[in-house]
């Protein structure tokens, strides 16, 4: 699909304003008298609207929360709104798109006047068709509500929202258009990624990089902004959990698949404590882990009913979708390699150990479905998605 609109989150999409809110926070906080939180307290702050943090992260009422934006505000406007930087090649795609003829709007938590400032100093301006933000910093406004008035009089068949945090897809719903999250920024990736480090996280997770699609970043993501359903959930389960959940009655899952929730120590088969701890969860929350291709047991009676299957019919363990693909391939030893071509390009190779942390040649190398494997997976999302 072509998107003939384009709406932008700024900070922490466009712009990296990291030191300016922060050093504009504690400046606020320091003459409120209020303890100066650690960085990953003070990278909540940016991006929702600043009286909600206030209220949320420092525990002020509403009048408080608007005094302490009017202090943020001291710092910020001479100095901290300039203590900012343009990500890498968000300049040249601006033009790109603006060149191409597409729409260019932001929706943003940071006040309009602010907001324009910035993109005025960057030289970015000129890119830009239109933006929404509050009036000041004292004003709020839900990411959906301010993506639906940037869109207001423009003429559009297909938009789509671009940001970093779970507000900007959550406010792409609601405003029924599509959403894309970028792999930067301040959302909870990134702050997972901050707290691990991208070494760490492929050492115990063969993962890559921290990324917003893995479970663990969804999982802090409720605990941050959805509180209450966060404290009443049971389980933590993944599609193929759920649907052995369903046909048996049983938790259980395989450490191939979760290998991408960047929750498990992929080299023991247990989970990760450390990040549990992290994201507020227990192993109990979890599945009971199983190996791939083992039998759980019989589906259940009610399950027999539902799906016409013959009762008793043995429910087995499955693995990653490329490593079923792979293992049907006959890759079930070092040497072996198989690529695949659909919505995406993937490539799997078998190898017979865990290939060391390389910062300039980064990649997934995670436990295979044979015991004793691990596999390299590289892929590409321009595949047949571009025929989209």
């Amino acid at each position: 699909m072509r998107y003939d609109t384009v709406i932008f989150d700024l900070d922490g999409t466009l712009t990296n304003s990291h030191d300016g809110i922060t050093n504009a926070v504690c400046y606020a906080l320091s003459k409120m008298n209020l303890p100066i939180p650690d960085e990953a307290g003070l990278r909540k702050y940016i991006g929702p609207p600043l009286v909600d943090s206030f209220q949320r992260y420092a525990g002020m009422d509403a009048a408080a929360a608007e005094r302490g934006a009017l202090l943020f505000r001291e710092y910020y406007v001479p100095t901290g709104r300039f203590e900012n930087q343009v990500y890498p090649g968000i300049r040249e795609l601006l033009k790109a798109l603006h060149d191409g003829g597409a729409k260019v709007l932001i929706a943003t938590g940071k006040p309009e006047e602010t907001s324009w400032l910035i993109l005025k100093h960057f030289g970015l301006d000129g890119y830009i068709d239109g933006l929404s933000g509050p009036s000041d910093s004292t004003s709020t406004a839900e990411k959906g509500e301010l993506i639906a008035r940037v869109l207001r009089g423009v003429s559009y068949q297909h938009a789509v929202m671009i940001g970093d945090r779970g507000s900007d897809i959550e406010g792409a719903h609601q405003a029924g258009v599509d959403s894309i999250a970028v792999g930067y920024g301040f959302g909870e990736a990134d702050e997972l990624r901050n707290r691990f480090g991208v070494e760490q996280v492929y050492n115990m997770t063969g993962q890559a990089d921290m990324l917003a699609t893995w479970p663990a970043a969804k999982i802090l993501w409720l605990k941050k902004n959805r509180p209450a359903e966060f404290e009443r959930t049971a389980k933590y389960l993944l599609l193929e959990d759920y649907l052995l959940f369903r046909l048996t009655g049983k938790f259980a899952g395989e450490p191939n698949l979760w290998a991408s929730s960047a929750m498990l120590d992929i080299h023991t088969g247990q989970w990760w404590m450390e990040m549990l701890e992290t994201l507020g969860i227990s192993a109990n929350q979890l599945p009971e882990l199983r190996p791939c291709g083992s039998a759980l047991c019989g589906i259940a009676p009610s399950a027999a009913a539902q799906t016409a299957l013959p009762a008793g019919t043995l429910a087995v363990m499955g693995a990653l979708d490329q490593t079923c693909n792979a293992v049907g391939c006959g890759l079930t030893r070092p040497g072996m390699v198989c690529e695949t071509t659909g919505s995406c390009l993937a490539v799997t190779a078998v190898v017979d150990r865990f290939i060391p942390y390389h910062p300039e040649m980064q990649l997934t190398c995670q436990n295979y479905a044979v015991p004793g494997r691990y596999a390299i997976l590289l892929w590409s999302q321009s595949a047949g998605m571009t025929l989209k």
